[in-house]
């Protein structure tokens, strides 16, 4: 499957992860409470920066958008995000800790973000040899 717009998307979906982190910091400030700075934190690191980075490199090397594997890596590296944040939420919010449904929602969000790493690794490796597009 080709994914054409696939470095668009990657960093598309980063700015918004951006904009509720920032966000999300923002609220922390303005009532003074830190609690939820863990989020902040992972969704800042890997929702932006990471989803960023992937784009970023997909766009450099665009012979990566036409790896059967990249929906894969897409999908797995935001759901990543989402599932470890919410993990993180829920658990701030004493919402089923010590439960096996958090404890899936934590380790399912990292695998899939782990996952997504390594499908990075594999389309990079395989696709990543040709020549960068010329700017």
């Amino acid at each position: 499957m080709i994914m054409r717009n696939i470095d668009r998307i990657f960093i598309l979906s980063g700015a918004l992860f951006a904009v509720f982190g920032l966000c999300l910091g923002l609220w922390m400030v303005a009532v003074n409470n830190f609690v939820y700075s863990k989020i902040h934190a992972h969704i800042n690191l890997l929702g932006w920066v990471t989803l960023a980075i992937y784009g970023i490199v997909y766009k450099i090397y665009p012979a990566m958008k036409n790896s059967s594997l990249a929906l894969s890596h897409l999908v797995c590296s935001v759901a990543g995000v989402i599932f470890m944040n919410l993990g993180w939420w829920m658990f701030l919010q004493n919402i089923l800790v010590g439960t096996k449904t958090l404890v899936v929602i934590f380790r399912g969000g990292s695998a899939l973000g782990i996952i997504g790493i390594v499908l990075f690794l594999i389309i990079f490796w395989l696709n990543g040899k040709d020549k960068p597009e010329a700017s």
